[in-house]
């Protein structure tokens, strides 16, 4: 049964693993100073999907589900466009509220979620 998991993990680990090719407008440069890649909201990796997903994601850890639909409303209007939840923070419902809401085509928005380990044991 372990293997079995440990497959189906690495299976979906290499299909959303990035490619680490930079598709920001600027290409990222090193930092003379510290060697320290620079980015801002609008950077991103291309997975080997071929999908560019945001590199900063606004997490929603903790945040009341009576208050999470207006934060990713405001985080999408400050330029945020992946939004990242987990099923055990329960506000994954008020999450797809704001992006239904939002004027932002769908393409453009990333949902991130954890996947509880009990259900890749299929």
């Amino acid at each position: 049964m372990r293997s079995s998991f440990t497959s189906r993990f690495n299976l979906i680990r290499n299909h959303f693993k990035p490619s680490l090719q930079a598709t920001h407008s600027r290409s990222f440069r090193a930092s003379s100073k510290n060697n320290m890649t620079k980015f801002d909201i609008n950077s991103k990796l291309r997975m080997n999907s071929g999908y560019d997903i945001p590199i900063l994601g606004y997490g929603v850890y903790q945040t009341p589900a009576s208050q999470c639909e207006d934060l990713v409303t405001k985080a999408f209007d400050a330029g945020y466009r992946h939004v990242d939840s987990a099923a055990a923070y329960r506000n994954e419902g008020p999450c797809a509220i704001a992006i239904q809401k939002s004027s932002i085509p769908r393409e453009d928005i990333f949902f991130t979620s954890k996947i509880p380990l009990a259900c890749l044991e299929l």
